[in-house]
């Protein structure tokens, strides 16, 4: 019975993935589809894109990202717990890089990456959505300050009262916060290009790109809680914001090659850390830094005034 029962489960949990899996592969093939339409634009049309006059026109771009995070203050409740660690660090996860991390279309979403589409309102105005994907991963063995009560039946090993007592944090018996199926963040934003060069005949050119966001964090937690793991789920929790810059140069009129540096800051109060139907919850803010390098594709899909 209970083999039975784990069976069912875990063709769940499979199930659940390969819908995901799916929904990322899709959205792959929309970016895709969005290049394509235009080449079959007329040629009248093709004519009169210019770099100088981008109004009327959307972008999209896929590349990927590293990421840095600020140390983050953790507070972790449930029915026989109630804790806060104070200035945990944490690190991203980076893919090795590899032809089959990289490039191979099955696995192009397990790296950190990054995801826009953007409509030129004006010739330096831009509205975008986006999703970036980074990773987040708290440090094992981290030397930090607790404050709160575990009790017993919780953790025999932890049980105690705190008041800004230092504790080692170790993954296995006391917490692992780890965003490892991604640190997704929603975003919507404004941006201004400014486009600084560009040779005669407009194949090529020079632009800056200055912007601010909205984000909504969807993280996807591999939590682990006094030994207990959850079940790795998306979840929508909170809010965050996030400025940028960088520079993008223009190549072949319509293909572009972006770096960007992207700050921000995020609050998610409700962080699922055990198995499905569990209200234990963790909450953080984060401040993070992401640089991150991505391919786009400019277009026009209709006239625009």
């Amino acid at each position: 019975m209970y083999y039975s029962l784990i069976k069912i489960g875990l063709t769940n949990i499979r199930l659940q993935i390969n819908s995901l899996n799916i929904l990322f592969k899709l959205l792959v093939v929309c970016f895709t589809t969005l290049i394509l339409i235009p080449k079959i634009l007329s040629s009248q049309e093709n004519q009169k894109y210019s770099l100088k006059i981008p109004k009327g026109n959307f972008y999209v771009f896929w590349g990927y990202n590293r990421s840095a995070y600020a140390k983050s203050t953790i507070h972790v409740k449930g029915d026989n717990y109630d804790y806060t660690l104070y200035d945990m660090p944490a690190s991203d996860m980076p893919e090795k890089v590899t032809v089959q991390n990289y490039l191979n279309p099955h696995y192009i979403t397990v790296p950190q990456f990054n995801a826009r589409i953007g409509f030129y309102i004006t010739n330096k105005y831009v509205v975008s959505a986006g999703w970036d994907h980074m990773k987040y991963k708290t440090q094992n063995g981290a030397t930090v300050q607790i404050t709160g009560t575990i009790d017993q039946t919780a953790s025999e090993r932890y049980a105690g009262t705190y008041d800004h007592e230092t504790i080692t944090v170790y993954h296995d018996s006391l917490v692992k916060i780890e965003h490892s199926d991604g640190l997704n963040l929603i975003q919507l934003n404004c941006e201004r290009h400014d486009l600084w060069w560009n040779n005669p005949k407009e194949n090529l050119g020079l632009e800056t790109i200055l912007g601010a966001g909205i984000n909504f964090p969807m993280p996807w937690t591999n939590a682990t809680v006094f030994g207990e793991k959850n079940d790795d789920r998306p979840h929508f929790t909170g809010v965050g914001f996030s400025i940028f810059g960088g520079i993008k140069f223009l190549f072949f009129k319509r293909f572009f090659i972006q770096g960007l540096l992207q700050t921000g800051y995020l609050y998610m109060p409700g962080i699922v850390i055990t198995p499905k139907g569990g209200e234990e919850r963790a909450s953080q803010n984060i401040g993070y830094f992401q640089g991150m390098v991505v391919l786009g594709y400019s277009f026009r899909l209709f006239k625009y005034q």
